[in-house]
């Protein structure tokens, strides 16, 4: 589960598998289901296998995976459909 304070608005983008590229606020990730405030629209919540990867480098994320790892850092795009790179540091 990746949950996020709400800032003033960033540049988080989200690239969909259809090929479409929503700019906007990463608000949180939960159990398949990303919710992204775009800019000039109401939060949507869209399940992760729509989505092929996301980029939030504006600030630090702490990130806890379904198998209970924790990393700290930046949350960019991959190359893989359906992952992110984190940038930053393991949490023991």
């Amino acid at each position: 589960m990746l949950s996020l304070s709400a800032f003033s608005q960033r540049i988080d983008t989200l690239w969909m598998v259809n090929g479409t590229r929503i700019v906007g606020e990463l608000r949180s990730i939960s159990v398949g289901i990303v919710q992204f405030k775009a800019n000039g629209s109401a939060v949507l919540n869209i399940r992760r296998h729509n989505i092929r990867t996301l980029s939030a480098k504006v600030h630090d994320y702490k990130v806890e995976t379904l198998a209970g790892e924790f990393y700290y850092g930046k949350v960019l795009p991959s190359e893989n459909s359906g992952q992110v790179v984190m940038m930053g540091r393991d949490i023991p």
